[in-house]
């Protein structure tokens, strides 16, 4: 699953001379799907998300979508959406990858998401080891989402194991700061933030 919400204020702390943050942060989201889709590990890609252009651009990468406008953090949108997605099929196990981190590929993901297959509830932690980028829970097992500020205390809290991988590597590198994406864009991005830089 991909929380991409793409509303107006999407990335506002990542300004940039001539690049709208929202459209930005949309094109992050895409490249994850991309990315996820086409990821040998995984069954299917779910993007829930408030934009109905960022659902049908993600439908057309072959995500499944849902569109969910209702107010409310992050951590209710995702935990709405954990419930459709189990309430269709309740053998699914679940990963939760937020739409920021534009530089992971399909082999990045399935190595993290085999790495996490031997826990029953994991998480990664970001570059700076204070938020979170992934959670997985087996099935049947609660999803307790705490993303936002520091994140990875919170998910030690619940019970989630965290997955000893590098802090430099791609799923850890989410997007936050004009630093962040300049390190990013040296590292290689996909096709839809190159898309809006460049038209920029």
């Amino acid at each position: 699953m991909v929380p991409v919400r793409g509303t107006a204020t999407s990335k506002t702390r990542l300004s940039l001379a001539g690049v709208d943050s929202s459209a930005l942060a949309a094109a992050f989201g895409l490249d994850v799907v991309d990315a996820a889709v086409h990821a040998s590990h995984v069954r299917r890609v779910v993007v829930t998300t408030a934009s109905p252009y960022l659902a049908a651009a993600a439908a057309a990468k072959g995500a499944v979508t849902i569109v969910d406008d209702a107010p409310g953090h992050l951590n209710d949108v995702v935990l709405r959406a954990v419930d459709r997605v189990r309430a269709l099929d309740p053998r699914s196990d679940v990963a939760v990858l937020v739409g920021d981190v534009a530089t992971i590929t399909p082999s990045d993901l399935d190595e993290a998401l085999a790495i996490a297959d031997e826990y029953s509830l994991a998480f990664i932690a970001d570059r700076e080891g204070v938020g979170t980028v992934m959670l997985t829970a087996r099935r049947g097992l609660p999803h307790q989402p705490c993303f936002g500020g520091p994140s990875r205390i919170s998910h030690r809290a619940w019970g989630y194991r965290e997955l000893a991988i590098d802090r430099t590597a791609r799923v850890r590198h989410d997007i936050d700061t004009a630093d962040d994406l300049a390190l990013a864009l040296e590292r290689g991005v996909g096709s839809e933030v190159r898309r809006v830089l460049e038209r920029a």
